[in-house]
Order: structure tokens, then C-alpha cells, then sequence
């Protein structure tokens, strides 16, 4: 699997500011990989669905090994396979486990590692949650609620998410978390900008402020053992810039929603799903392609490859 240049991790925030430059350390080995949030990190356990494109077969059904999310691109780094994609003709990998649920709140994450029995000492947990935080509260806004204050409460909500996870590393787990990609630059927002004034501009005030209260909680903490990655950034230099060279940064490549049920057959016509090409960034609704969940992917194995947990 390509793995990006060195040099794009100098965007990656990384949380361990007690860490001394030079150290040498051992890779972390997880016993587990566990991945919590929402929608962005889901694959449905009973037909492999995720919320990008999904590769489906002669018969119909789905072949998630194919147009990976970013945090099957991680377990595969550590030689583990997520048991809810797991092939016709392969026995269950039990070591990763996707727990993450579509319409997910920051606050839900506690509750999904709970279901599953809770985590022990050696389990990496990966954490990208925190959009329907913006949606939901953007929502208030659109029904009168004052701005200001949502803006705060997203903030609050950052920090929480901050805190949860700083307690989950004190007894044992090792946390990569993910910023929220930036959702005023969305479809979904562009489609409810054509009816309510100023919706992308809430929408990335929200996102900012929910990331900025993740960000502060976790450079407070200052806890080795949980990476950060700004995958707001990945997303918005894709976006904004000709590093990535996408060829459309604004659209949706899917012609159906949701983007569960978006295949390579239902694409617009200038829109290849293979990973290595760079035509579209976003898939259906807020939802990333398979070559933005490839440069996520491959920026998170790096960070966490060189991070001392």
C-alpha cells in the first residue's frame, strides 16, 4: 500500500508534548483495534456497507475489502481485519472490531465501547466522531437558537470528547482521534445552502469550534499516549489547493443517497472510484470518496507508526 511523503505529517498535531525529540521507542503493537464514531468509520456487520463507494459484486452484495475507509487502511497496517468485513471464505478476525454507529454523538462513544464489554490494557482505539454534533446543533440555529451559545456548546463538546478519551488512555488504551472534517464544505451543506442563508458558513463555525475544544482538551492533557491528527486539514487542503489535484472538490460523485447504497454503478460518469485516482473527494451527502479515505488512511499510519505510545 502507497504511503504519503514524510512531510505531510507535519500537519498532524501530535498530543505527546512531553515526549523528548530523539527517543528511541518500539512500535506499539495492539492486541485490539477498536474504532468508535460515526458514519465515517461505520461498516454494516450484516452486508459490508460503508458510507463512501462500496464495490459490489455480480450478485449484489458488497466486497468491503475493496475502496477501504481510512481505519481499515490502519488495521491492515497492523495485519488485523475488521470483523464485520470479513470475506465469504475467511474466519472472523476478532482483533478489530468496528463499534462505530451511524448518527453517532460525541457523547455515544462511551456507550459503544461499553456494549462490546470495554476495552483492556493493549487495545488501540481509533476515534473520528463529532459531525452530527455540527449537524445537530446547526439545526438549533436554523430553528432560532442563538448562534453564540451553539458555538460554545459545540466548543464543549470538543472538550468533553477531549476528556473522555485522556481517561480511556488511563486505564490502558492508546487513542488515535481525528478532528471533524470541516462540514460547510460538504454537498450536504451545499444542497441546504440553496434554502437557509449562511448554512456553510455556521457549518464550518461549528466545526471549528467542536475542533478547537478537542484540540485544546488534548494539547492539556498532554498524554503520550494519544495521537492527533488533523484530518480537517487533509480534507481542506484537498479542497482549497492543487496539492492533491482532485478534480472535483465540491460535488458529489455518487448520483444516489445514501452513500450506503452508492456503488460503482451508480457514479457520475467523470468519476472513477479507484483510490489512487483523484477526480472526486466526496462520495454521497458529507461523506469522503475511497481516494480521500486513502490519504487520511495512509497519513494516520504515519503518524502512528512513528508516535511512542
Amino acid at each position: 500500500m502507497p504511503r504519503l511523503k514524510r512531510a505531510v505529517l507535519g500537519v498532524a498535531m501530535v498530543a505527546a508534548l512531553t515526549a523528548c525529540g530523539g527517543d528511541v521507542h518500539d512500535r506499539f503493537r495492539p492486541s485490539r483495534i477498536l474504532s468508535v464514531g460515526d458514519e465515517y468509520s461505520y461498516i454494516d456487520p450484516a452486508t459490508g456497507a460503508k458510507y463512501s463507494v462500496n464495490r459490489a459484486r455480480s450478485d449484489g452484495s458488497y466486497n468491503c475489502d475493496e475502496y477501504l475507509l481510512w481505519n481499515q487502511i490502519v488495521a491492515a497496517d497492523y495485519g488485523i481485519r475488521f470483523e464485520q468485513c470479513t470475506p465469504p471464505d475467511r474466519n472472523p478476525d476478532t482483533r478489530g472490531q468496528v463499534l462505530a454507529q451511524p448518527g453517532a454523538l460525541a457523547a455515544d462513544i462511551q456507550a459503544q465501547v461499553d456494549n462490546f464489554g470495554g476495552f483492556r490494557d493493549g487495545d488501540l482505539i481509533l476515534v473520528q466522531v463529532g459531525a452530527n454534533d455540527v449537524w445537530e446543533l446547526f439545526q438549533r440555529g436554523v430553528n432560532g437558537e442563538s448562534w453564540t451559545a451553539l458555538a460554545e456548546e459545540a466548543r464543549t463538546r470538543g472538550r468533553d470528547l477531549g476528556t473522555r478519551i485522556d481517561e480511556w488512555t488511563r486505564r490502558g488504551a492508546r487513542i488515535l482521534v481525528l478532528d471533524v472534517i470541516n462540514q460547510g464544505s460538504t454537498p450536504e451543506a451545499g444542497a441546504v445552502a440553496q434554502t437557509v442563508s449562511n448554512a456553510r458558513t455556521r457549518l464550518r463555525e461549528l466545526t471549528s469550534e467542536f475542533n478547537k475544544g478537542l484540540r485544546q482538551r488534548v494539547a492539556d492533557v498532554a498524554n503520550r499516549r494519544i495521537a492527533f491528527l488533523r484530518a480537517n486539514d487533509r480534507v481542506q487542503v484537498a479542497v482549497d489547493d492543487d496539492q492533491y489535484n482532485f478534480d472535483n472538490r465540491s460535488a458529489a460523485g455518487c448520483t444516489v443517497s445514501p452513500a450506503t447504497d452508492c456503488t460503482q454503478h451508480t457514479l457520475r460518469p467523470d468519476f472513477d472510484p479507484n483510490p489512487n485516482r483523484r477526480e472526486y473527494i466526496f462520495s454521497a451527502d458529507r461523506y469522503l470518496t475511497p481516494a480521500m479515505n486513502h490519504i487520511l488512511g495512509d497519513v494516520a499510519v504515519g503518524l502512528i507508526d512513528d508516535f511512542p505510545f
